[in-house]
């Protein structure tokens, strides 16, 4: 086992300010508590994401694996995922996609329900749908942007783009039992 020390800062300055002019009246600076997590796995991984939504992790083949994505063959759906800080751990995304041609090249993030694997939804879409039938996106990264989360293995992570070739690092930290 090892331990994981997430930290974060955010700091921006009052709109008043001579450089860098933030977006509010008042200069902002935010950190996080400091934070020690015990985690039993870790995996990496680059993806290429295109213009068809694809299964990033599959939340009901991790539960009971440590958070490792098993073979096909070795894998079951669990139908439980436990109490809530019970099974998942931390997602760390970031776009690592190159600015091309003066478009923004930007990667959707969405989940659908546990085990819902690739419904292929157009999480691109403006017009998502709200009565959670298909993957409903949570956010959009563009170039250079990251996201870490804690993902509980409850949902399926579903990634698509507005190009095709696009490239997404992707780290996972499962949070350990004990």
């Amino acid at each position: 086992m090892g331990i994981l020390k997430p930290t974060f800062s955010l700091i921006q300055n009052a709109s008043t300010a001579k450089t860098d002019i933030g977006p509010i009246s008042m200069a902002l600076s935010l950190t996080t508590p400091d934070v020690s997590i015990t985690c039993d796995n870790v995996n990496h991984k680059i993806v290429t994401v295109g213009t068809t939504a694809e299964l990033l992790y599959d939340g009901s083949k991790m539960s009971t694996s440590h958070g490792l994505e098993l073979a096909a063959s070795s894998r079951a759906d669990v139908t439980t995922e436990g109490e809530g800080g019970t099974y998942g751990g931390f997602v760390y995304l970031l776009n690592t996609s190159t600015v091309d041609s003066g478009t923004t090249n930007v990667i959707y993030v969405g989940v659908d329900h546990d085990g819902g694997g690739t419904s292929n939804d157009d999480i691109s879409n403006s017009d998502q749908e709200e009565d959670g039938s298909k993957t409903t996106r949570l956010f959009t990264l563009k170039c250079g942007e990251f996201a870490f989360f804690p993902f509980d293995y409850t949902m399926d992570i579903i990634v698509d783009a507005n190009l095709a070739g696009q490239k997404l690092e992707c780290w996972h930290w499962n949070r350990s039992a004990s």
